[in-house]
């Protein structure tokens, strides 16, 4: 089956869009994605069998577009032209929308030309838009409306033929809310990972810029949500005494916090023991994986964490490291069932404190991890999950 993928960004930059795909053409259909170029990226290219269509937009202006939608639909109007003429010229037989906002614009095309749609829910969207500081700043929060998300998403979600959400717990969440969605094809498929393309990579080279001492890493978006905040926090406070005690972060800081995030690392009390890269290639995530002594998913418990589980606490577990993770549902059920970590109650310093202490004292860190690794390759990689996705097109 030609299938068409209908992603708001480029398709390399979220491993879940790329893993899927993979999975789709292995398992017999023909993938074409089609998504912006915000750069000098190729725009028609194959990859690994997939089909990329990149259509050149300026990333400002998207951001705006994006901004307007609740009060000028013009990013849905623009999307349906795209997709339209998308679907005509390469004879697309079914629609895979990523994620909630896109998913008028592939109603529209749906109804256009008759063909099945897949929604694919990334996160719980409208409890996600509610948490982005950005969003309740004068004048966004005058044009994004963001309880527009909660009232429309119940229509957009009837509009598809088929949900893909990313645990169990969120499809229950759904119908739940939603019983007219109860009849609906639900199909599960969290970030789970490609484990042949990250074992590939070298994991055995070390990371020059850590010292001695008992590293937490930390790998993803930086923001008071994510739970990075406490994590400094309690380096400061509960853990001060224990000074081989460090952080490893890797990824990009929220803008609306990166002031304060930046004020944060330049505490005297946290000198020589944070180490922060804004950036690092996938490639190195192994070696920074094995440098470390435990990875950390400190993220809040709230709405948007309970739909699923990122990515980074599967890649974690994939390298055989412990974990120490928040009691956000999914994860803390996941970490459990595995034995693979600990978990502490979201937002709560002193607990996670603890939590690393009874960490660092423990002389079975590698068992713990390997457990993990057990779990991933026996059950939780995309060799598994990807013939769920391919049974809706079967």
């Amino acid at each position: 089956m030609r299938i068409g993928m209908l992603l708001d960004n480029d398709f390399r930059s979220d491993p879940r869009v790329f893993n899927e795909a993979k999975a789709l053409c292995k398992g017999g259909n023909e993938v074409h994605i089609f998504c912006f170029s915000f750069g000098n990226l190729q725009l028609d290219q194959q990859i690994e069998g997939i089909f990329i269509h990149r259509f050149l937009l300026k990333k400002f202006i998207k951001d705006a577009l994006f901004i307007l939608m609740n009060f000028i639909p013009f990013y849905t109007w623009l999307w349906y032209y795209i997709g339209s003429k998308a679907v005509k010229k390469y004879q697309i037989e079914a629609l895979h929308a990523h994620d909630l906002y896109m998913s008028g614009a592939a109603m529209l095309i749906k109804r256009k030309f008759g063909i099945p749609l897949t929604l694919d829910l990334h996160e719980n969207f409208p409890a996600a838009i509610k948490s982005y500081k950005w969003i309740h700043k004068f004048p966004h929060r005058f044009f994004v409306q963001v309880n527009q998300w909660e009232i429309k998403e119940n229509n957009l979600l009837s509009n598809a033929d088929s949900i893909i959400v990313l645990s169990q717990h969120y499809a229950a969440y759904l119908k739940s809310k939603y019983p007219n969605l109860a009849q609906k094809n639900f199909v599960v498929y969290p970030n789970v990972p490609d484990v042949k393309q990250l074992t590939d990579f070298d994991s055995a080279k070390g990371v020059e810029e850590l010292s001695d001492g008992f590293w937490l890493f930390y790998f993803g978006g930086i923001s008071e949500r994510r739970g990075v905040f406490l994590v400094l926090d309690a380096l400061k406070t509960e853990l001060s005494a224990f000074q081989n005690i460090r952080l490893l972060l890797v990824g990009p800081v929220d803008k609306a916090e990166k002031q304060r995030f930046e004020s944060v690392l330049n505490d005297q009390s946290l000198k020589d023991r944070v180490i922060y890269f804004p950036w690092r290639n996938i490639s190195e995530l192994p070696s920074l994986i094995n440098a470390s002594a435990v990875c950390l998913s400190p993220i809040e418990k709230n709405p948007q964490h309970d739909s699923g589980i990122a990515n980074k606490v599967f890649q974690y577990m994939l390298f055989a490291k412990p974990l120490l993770v928040s009691n956000s549902t999914p994860q803390s059920e996941l970490v459990s069932e595995a034995g693979c970590g600990l978990i502490f109650e979201s937002g709560n310093t002193k607990d996670f404190a603890e939590k690393v202490l009874e960490l660092y004292k423990n002389q079975y860190l590698a068992e713990i991890g390997e457990k993990g690794k057990k779990v991933i390759l026996s059950t939780y990689n995309l060799e598994n999950f990807g013939k769920e996705i391919n049974k809706i097109y079967a």
